[in-house]
């Protein structure tokens, strides 16, 4: 279990276990379709055991009982692997997503200024809600487009710090912030700050601005400008 939830997150042990489901059901299908036929050839074997046909019969039944075994090897495999997974997505559920879902919670907050004060996860499969200073909630897909990205980008900042506790992976952004304003961008950057000091952070933009904003906000953060080049080779100016 602990492997398992160290190597995988939230998202990948609910594939992993669609998978697994998926494939337990086809083995299932093919395991009734052997049955079915090695009960109509026993019936024909019955009736032409004295003919010269049994030979082939027993001879195909033999080939179908040694397949119907592998099939129940590999379906008691693939079982024991569900039931596996299932137990490890409930154990990362009940155990690491209240904290995702609190460190998230605090980032987001910040990042607006305090007029959010947390997430809120309503159920399984439910969309997440975004509650209000004054306790009232609002359903993600109401946010504002830049309220919904500062959401996204919290839950993304408190996963990351979930799925790797022990080894703090690099963390890469592209271009997340066009749509801030610049209240909303400083206080972003300043979050991005707080999780840089527990991880390398990698952001690339071609906005100006952005990058400014981020020196702004973090003055130890390392500025690097590559150059855009043309078709002749020759550059013509920073890109990103």
């Amino acid at each position: 279990l602990e492997e398992l939830l160290a190597r995988h997150d939230e998202a990948a042990l609910s594939l992993e276990h669609e998978r697994a489901q998926k494939a337990l059901l086809e083995l299932e299908a093919a395991r009734t379709e052997l049955l079915d036929r090695r009960g109509r050839l026993a019936e024909q074997l019955e009736r032409l055991r004295r003919e010269a046909e049994a030979e082939d019969r027993l001879f195909e039944l033999g080939q179908l009982n040694a397949e119907f075994e592998t099939l129940a090897d590999r379906y008691a495999v693939l079982s024991l692997a569900s039931e596996l997974i299932r137990r490890t997505k409930t154990t990362f559920e009940e155990e690491r997503q209240p904290e995702v879902l609190r460190r998230a919670s605090r980032y987001f907050a910040e990042m607006t200024g305090g007029a959010y004060a947390r997430i809120v996860a309503k159920g399984e499969g439910e969309a997440l809600l975004a509650e209000t200073k004054d306790r009232r909630t609002i359903d993600g897909s109401f946010l504002s487009r830049g309220t919904k990205e500062q959401m996204y980008l919290a839950l993304r900042f408190a996963l990351a710090g979930a799925t790797s506790p022990s080894q703090a992976l690099p963390l890469l952004l592209d271009d997340l912030f066009v749509h801030f304003d610049s209240g909303r961008l400083g206080r972003t950057a300043r979050v991005l700050g707080e999780v840089a000091e527990e991880r390398q952070v990698v952001l690339f933009t071609c906005h100006e601005h952005v990058a400014d904003a981020i020196q702004a906000a973090l003055p130890r953060a390392g500025i690097v400008r590559l150059l855009r080049r043309e078709t002749s080779g020759e550059a013509s100016g920073p890109a990103r």
